[in-house]
């Protein structure tokens, strides 16, 4: 974002970062209280696609209003994201695993955004930073289309239950 935003016209990406946080801070109470309602499911599904409209809309961007409504939308999502899919992997585990399933849910967050960007290097290279953002958009897009291949699987256990939508 540091070297894509003054090429969209916002010199200083501070806003961009602002306007993430806000929007994390807005979806991440919701999240639980919407996931307890209406199923994991039905936060999860709108989550993705909100991740993916806000990489959409960065990779289209033509000025700064474009790119702060796309962080608006990544963060909303974002902040449903991480939330959820945490107590899916810690809903899946005996209480004594819980740790370890923690552990493993963020060194796997960790990993995907390590390998992300080492992926994403080249393409920023080869057809600039805007091609990042639609490669990311088309990847959420892929990950929605895993996840709704993968919730009859996650369904059917007690705690934690992930109800296909």
């Amino acid at each position: 974002i540091a070297l894509y935003a003054p090429q969209v016209g916002l010199e200083n990406p501070g806003p961009y970062f602002l306007v993430f946080a806000l929007a994390i801070m807005i979806s991440r109470p919701l999240v639980g209280v919407l996931g307890d309602r209406l199923g994991t499911a039905l936060v999860l599904i709108p989550s993705v696609l909100l991740v993916s409209a806000g990489f959409a809309l960065m990779w289209r961007a033509s000025g700064p209003a474009g790119l702060l409504a796309g962080a608006a939308l990544y963060g909303l999502g974002f902040g449903g994201l991480v939330p959820i899919l945490l107590a899916v992997a810690v809903g899946r585990v005996v209480e004594n695993r819980r740790g370890a399933a923690t552990a493993t849910f963020y060194t796997a967050f960790d990993l995907g955004i390590a390998l992300g960007a080492t992926a994403m290097g080249p393409v920023a290279e080869h057809w600039g930073y805007r091609a990042v953002f639609g490669g990311a958009a088309g990847i959420a897009l892929a990950g929605l289309g895993l996840l709704l291949w993968l919730l009859p699987f996650l369904s059917g256990h007690k705690k934690g239950e992930v109800p296909s939508a």
